[in-house]
């Protein structure tokens, strides 16, 4: 069965969507090795990212979550920010509370 024009187009977008989340997964693969490293009793970045979903009611790839989690509480996402600071700072809004 030959994919269609738009089928090729889907897939084109799937591709470029599945590349801009690998490329910012990258930034946030090092914080994660730091934090596995740690030996402290806080909450890691998908344990974070599980915190904004249950209190924002958010869902989606682990990126989109926290971007927009970071709209929806006013964190600035400026450029070079990596993933890992933006739930960090989240989840501080959020409060020791939203952790439970």
């Amino acid at each position: 069965m030959a994919a269609t024009e738009a089928d090729i187009e889907r897939m084109k977008a799937d591709v470029e969507r599945y590349a801009k989340e690998d490329e910012l997964m990258q930034d946030v693969e090092p914080d994660l090795a730091a934090e596995a490293t740690s030996s402290s009793p806080q909450l890691n970045f998908i344990e974070k990212v599980d915190v904004l979903k249950r209190q924002l009611g958010l869902s989606g790839s682990v990126a989109e979550v926290v971007r927009e989690a970071a709209r929806q509480l006013g964190v600035e996402c400026a450029e070079g920010r990596s993933l890992v600071e933006l739930s960090n700072a989240c989840v501080a809004i959020l409060g020791p509370e939203a952790e439970r």
